[in-house]
């Protein structure tokens, strides 16, 4: 018996020692389990503090959990000065209202996607974010905390604010100038023109921009526009020309035009084109010389003793031609009995002393020697910057030789007095006597009203009484042709001006008065017209804002006050210099000497070719300025002058400078931008950036085509979002400027984009810059952080749940497959022990598929099946095409039959340990993203781990029943027998035999009863 019990105990310590190992093994895999689920957590750990955007993890009572690096660095605070402060605190004050908003409907459960705010940095500084939150919950759907995510856009904002700004320029720039400004392609099509020409053209800007040049332009000028607009094609630098406009009224403009090509990769594409209207000084110039040139009065200027300027009609009278009348003093064609006073008051003149305007008959001498007599009128000007006598005169020989007539014989005055073209009248004691019928057209009076009407009748009162005191100092003096300029009142009450020649003769026994009266209406009107004009011509040259000069050869004889301003000193210091001497520097920008250059300009103008070209001036002080130079040839007594006109253009460089280096940085920075940048109207794209082309794959000729359309890159499921916003913007309502949508790229591949939109339209105009980013891959980093949460919070859900294995890949099967959109999932249990694997759960499985592939596979190198191969190799396997895959051939009916295209199979290894595999394969029409390959990778070691924790608890369940089953089988087999052992001793004791032998066999039965119960009880061997 006690050999039993010792092999018995001997059999029991070994069970033991079984035991106390499967219990050690079921501690050591727990603790794997443990350490697995730690990796996982190590590695969202990773991604949470090394993402680029700014991470944070909040409480539902909107504490901060945890914050990563990219936050903590951009904010400036240590983890611990945020962590269990509020998460409102890290935004602008303005926007936590915003926030706090935001925070309570992500609570209510409403998804948070791209909210813009404001976050304030611990040193003050402002930064834009766009807020999107995720949620992470526990198995009840109670909020654990949030996953918010901040993406930083402030960079973005700066770059919109600075093309704003830029824009701006551009417009004011543009808009703004004095001058007209437009911009023509190639083909002299309008694109762009500025306020200055929809005024010049008296029409709106949508009714110029997009019609050709030659539309505005007199048909005259045509073959002009064409021969430049070739040359312009070619590259050619042109001086300005000169067009005829023609406005919506009809109005004609004379205008000179500037033409600048605009280049875009060495390549000219357009050209810039910059107008001013000359139209009121082309029509001064004209008026000036066609009034000199048609009145029949001759016209004389003197200065410094001689004739400067002659009209033809001196050229007539006196027989003279211009070029003799210039080279004669002008008192030669004087008679000589008058020589002296037209010296004398002629020299008064010239010395700039002001004398009365005086009207003087004198005889004067033609070239064939003729004596004639003329009126002479004569008025001080300047000219030429300069002092001078202006003389009118008309020859009166005839008129004199009328008068002679009519004193040698009464009946030959009235002859030539009836034919004559003046009227004359004879007044007697202030009543008309006699009139002829000259003065019947002058005064619209029938003779009959006239004679014996009282002269009063046919002058205002004031003037009667001047003619009364004219006609008593003839009387008293006794002088014959008495004469003065007055107004007579016809009878239809118009005004005419006359020159009334009065005499004194015996009249009917009597003295009365005969008057000649001359008509100098249109004379008058004439001299008017011109005094206006030389009014005008004064204003406009003193008033001009340009520096106005007269040049004799290369030296300055006249100036405005602002050429004088301009060049900062008086006009006294300009008067005889030279413009490349004092007042330019010795070299011009382009290295020329300002003198030879200056010096070929004048000699080009003074052959009669108008020069217009920059130049580069200097002030009496030194300072240098750009400036405009316009340089034309005028005649003014047969000789040649040359008028300058001078623009200060400093400015305007300044400013085109300006232009340019904002377009060159614009350009520079739309050009390098890594985000697509493109401006849109309603005809389709009008310009893309390099980064557009290389994101959608159509070229800037493709897509700026009118043929493209803009709905050709959008997404067929993004139409309705990219509609519905565009009504909004007819309605005008307020829209977010960024929102997301996929394109469509000309390979086919699709791209998720961000877009930013800014409308640089005028009013209703539809042109809009926008800035697209590519997101696609945030995106999908979104997505696969946001299914990688999903997945181990299912995968930690489930093995809490589940208390088998079968029940645990069951559940995870079903969730992957809803999380990751998979076609088919399974999950095969590898037994160590029999070297083989087993179909454990699988799903979207149909009989046929199951029965065929869901089976035991025997783990050998020769097995054909991918579940088998990753065993062996303990690494993931990927077939791109099963029905192409040689080693399962067998099966291609079953993949063709079912469309099964990829198959991805990963062994489920945790702490070295080989658990099983875990194989997905999807259908053709649903392939399989890299995205997920990935996150199959990320959980496979989490399911590995889950069923490492669920064998290890079934093999502790199972040790723990064959522990209790074997100390229930331990108690059954030692108790009974030694029960019975201890009955039959105690009857021995009562009969008193051997009784000390029995208490010894009692003791002993004693003690193996303890040591059993130890066993029984506690698993130790002990008494």
């Amino acid at each position: 018996m006690r050999r039993e019990i010792e092999k018995s105990m001997e059999e029991l310590k070994k069970e033991n020692e079984k035991l106390r190992k499967k219990i050690e093994e079921n501690r050591l895999a727990l603790l794997n389990i443990i350490e697995d689920l730690r990796e996982s957590e190590k590695r969202f750990r990773k991604f949470f503090e090394n993402a680029p955007d700014y991470f944070y993890m909040v409480s539902p009572d909107g504490k901060i959990i945890d914050v990563n690096k990219s936050a903590l660095k951009v904010l400036g605070y240590k983890k611990e000065e945020l962590v269990g402060k509020p998460v409102f605190t890290i935004y602008a004050p303005e926007y936590q209202k915003k926030a706090k908003r935001i925070f309570q409907r992500w609570k209510k459960g409403e998804k948070i996607k791209n909210a813009e705010l404001k976050i304030k940095t611990k040193s003050g500084e402002e930064r834009i974010v766009l807020l999107s939150v995720d949620t992470v919950r526990d198995e009840n759907g109670k909020i654990i905390h949030s996953i918010s995510i901040q993406r930083d856009i402030t960079e973005i904002r700066k770059i919109e604010e600075a093309l704003k700004e830029r824009e701006a320029r551009y417009e004011l720039i543009f808009n703004e100038n004095p001058d007209g400004i437009f911009i023509f392609d190639r083909e002299g099509n309008i694109l762009d023109v500025n306020k200055t020409v929809c005024e010049l053209l008296k029409r709106k800007k949508e009714e110029i921009i997009g019609r050709n040049i030659k539309k505005f332009i007199s048909r005259k000028y045509y073959n002009q526009f064409k021969k430049r607009m070739e040359l312009l094609r070619k590259g050619k630098e042109l001086k300005p020309a000169r067009y005829e406009v023609i406005d919506s009224e009809g109005g004609k403009h004379v205008i000179e035009i500037s033409t600048a090509p605009i280049e875009e990769k060495g390549e000219i594409v357009a050209f810039q084109g910059i107008a001013r209207d000359i139209t009121v000084k082309t029509e001064i110039e004209e008026f000036l010389k066609a009034l000199a040139d048609t009145t029949l009065a001759g016209m004389l200027v003197y200065q410094n003793d001689y004739f400067v300027y002659v009209n033809k009609a001196a050229e007539k009278i006196t027989g003279y031609s211009e070029e003799e009348l210039l080279n004669m003093h002008h008192w030669e064609l004087i008679h000589e009995d008058y020589q002296k006073l037209v010296k004398e008051i002629g020299k008064k003149r010239q010395e700039g002393k002001k004398i009365k305007p005086r009207i003087y008959e004198m005889p004067f001498y033609t070239k064939e020697g003729q004596i004639k007599w003329g009126i002479f009128s004569t008025t001080n000007i300047t000219f030429r910057g300069r002092p001078a006598g202006l003389v009118t005169f008309m020859d009166i020989t005839e008129r004199k030789e009328m008068e002679e007539m009519l004193r040698e014989s009464e009946e030959k005055y009235r002859m030539v007095v009836e034919t004559a073209n003046d009227a004359i009248a004879i007044v007697q004691k202030d009543i008309v006597k006699y009139a002829n019928k000259q003065a019947e057209k002058l005064t619209g009076y029938s003779l009959k009203e006239i004679i014996g009407a009282n002269f009063r009748k046919f002058v205002s009162k004031e003037e009667a009484k001047r003619l009364q005191a004219m006609y008593r100092e003839a009387l008293k003096k006794k002088i014959t042709g008495l004469r003065r300029e007055t107004v007579i009142i016809r009878k239809d009450g118009k005004k005419r001006y006359v020159d009334v020649s009065l005499s004194i003769i015996s009249y009917h026994g009597g003295k009365a008065a005969i008057v000649i009266v001359h008509d100098i209406t249109e004379r008058k009107e004439m001299e008017e017209a011109l005094r206006e004009s030389e009014t005008h011509y004064r204003t406009l040259f003193e008033a001009a804002n340009d520096a106005i000069f007269i040049m004799d050869g290369d030296k300055f004889i006249d100036c405005n006050n602002m050429a004088a301003k301009m060049f900062g000193c008086s006009k006294k210091e300009l008067i005889g210099k030279t413009p490349y001497e004092e007042f330019s520097p010795p070299k011009q920008p382009d290295g020329m000497d300002s003198k030879e250059k200056a010096l070929e300009n004048i000699r080009k103008a003074l052959q009669g070719r108008r020069q217009f070209f920059e130049w580069r001036h200097r002030r009496l002080d030194g300072t240098t300025f750009d400036a405009e130079v316009s340089l034309n040839r005028i005649v003014v007594g047969g000789k040649s002058y040359l008028m300058a006109i001078v623009r200060d253009v400093t400015e305007r460089k300044k400013m085109e400078e300006m232009l340019r280096e904002s377009e060159e940085r614009f350009r520079s920075l739309v050009e390098n931008a890594p985000d697509a940048i493109y401006i849109i109207t309603a005809n389709g794209f009008e310009y893309v950036n390099p980064a557009f082309e290389k994101l959608t794959g159509y070229t800037n000729k493709e897509v700026t085509s009118p043929d493209f359309s803009f709905w050709k890159l959008i997404h067929e499921d993004d139409i309705p979002l990219i509609v519905e916003r565009e009504k909004a913007r007819e309605a005008g309502k307020p829209l977010p400027p960024m929102y997301s949508f996929r394109i469509v790229r000309k390979d086919g591949k699709i791209r998720w984009v961000e877009v930013t939109t800014v409308s640089i339209g005028k009013k209703r105009e539809v042109r809009v810059v926008g800035i697209l980013r590519d997101v696609t891959e945030r995106k999908k980093a979104e997505e696969e952080i946001n299914k990688l949460s999903r997945l181990h919070y299912v995968i930690g859900k489930s093995i809490n749940e589940s208390t088998t294995i079968r029940q645990l890949c069951r559940k995870l099967l079903k969730n992957i497959k809803e999380i990751m959109n998979v076609d088919y999932i399974n999950v095969f249990l590898y037994d160590k022990e029999n070297k083989k694997l087993n179909p454990i759960a699988f799903y979207g499985y149909s009989k046929d598929f199951k029965r065929k592939t869901m089976k035991s596979y025997k783990v050998d190198e020769n097995q054909p099946w991918e579940a088998v191969k990753a065993v062996i190799e303990r690494k993931a396997r990927y077939v791109k095409d099963v029905k192409k895959h040689e080693p399962l051939s067998f099966n291609f009916d079953l993949y063709k039959k079912y469309d099964v295209k990829e198959l991805y199979t990963l062994p489920l290894i945790t702490k070295n340990e080989m658990y099983g595999v875990l194989q997905v394969m999807n259908t053709s029409n649903n392939p399989l993203k890299e995205e997920d390959k990935r996150l199959l990778k990320a959980i496979a070691g989490g399911i590995a781990a889950g069923i490492a924790k669920i064998k290890a608890e079934e093999e502790m369940m199972r040790a723990l029943e064959e522990e209790r089953k074997f100390k229930a089988d331990t108690a059954h087999y030692f108790f009974n027998p030694l029960a019975i052992a201890k009955g039959y001793l105690e009857m021995a004791k009562e009969d008193g035999e051997t009784m000390e032998k029995i208490e010894k066999a009692l003791k002993a039965i004693e003690r193996i009863e303890k040591v059993v119960r130890n066993i029984v009880t506690k698993g130790e061997i002990h008494e």
